[in-house]
């Protein structure tokens, strides 16, 4: 069993992800950019939030200018993409629903 506190994000998002091409039966890995909040910005990098559990990832790919209180993507340690308020605290209530179910 994983110690949920260690990691930043839901273990189950850890585990390898397959998805399978529905006009084939070739099966291909699929990342997962997760919604966070910035809470702190110094430079190139972000504090960013998720469910109370912190971390520093890279601002260098984002398009866009990054502002204190704007949510993010994030994948492998760098922020993506700007998203709006609304997509990414919905987001991170469908991970939740999917976490409670999962447990």
């Amino acid at each position: 069993m994983v110690n949920k506190q260690l990691y930043l994000y839901p273990p189950w998002l850890y585990r390898p992800h397959c998805h399978k091409h529905i006009h084939s039966h070739e099966i291909f890995p699929m990342c997962i950019a997760i919604p966070s909040r910035i809470v702190a910005i110094a430079d190139q990098m972000a504090t960013v939030d998720v469910h109370g559990a912190r971390r520093e990832v890279s601002l260098m790919l984002l398009p866009d200018e990054a502002a204190i209180d704007d949510y993010v993507l994030v994948h492998a340690g760098f922020a993506i993409q700007k998203i709006d308020q609304q997509a990414g605290e919905e987001t991170l209530q469908l991970f939740e629903q999917i976490l409670n179910q999962s447990t």
